[in-house]
């Protein structure tokens, strides 16, 4: 015989487990929010500084300098603009995968409480 409080007891678990999930689903989207932000005011003070080191090379005689400083500028903007795309990217990928499993958790719950 199956126990009815045992049986509350599990469709209160899997309820509270489903909910988890949709928060973290939600705390990573605005995360994606944020870093979409970031990645644009970023990208912009960024290029500010690559144009002010440009001009700050283009007045220095000592083209070895002058080269380096581009060289350094160009790498700095590319990799913070790599790192925050990555970043965008993973929360992205979690997304969909916790929301795939919220679906399959949800379909799961409708399920049990179809056969109960």
């Amino acid at each position: 015989m199956v126990n009815p409080h045992e049986n509350l007891k599990q469709a209160i678990m899997r309820q509270s487990a489903i909910q988890e999930v949709q928060q973290t689903v939600a705390t990573f989207k605005s995360l994606e929010e944020s870093l979409d932000q970031l990645l644009a005011i970023e990208l912009t003070q960024l290029a500010t500084q690559n144009l002010h080191l440009t001009e700050l090379a283009a007045d220095i005689d000592d083209a070895e300098f002058s080269t380096e400083l581009h060289i350094l500028a160009d790498n700095h903007i590319k990799t913070r603009r790599q790192w925050l795309q990555t970043m965008i990217l993973l929360c992205r990928n979690s997304i969909i995968s916790s929301s795939a499993v919220l679906n399959r958790l949800a379909d799961r719950q409708s399920h049990l409480k179809i056969s109960n």
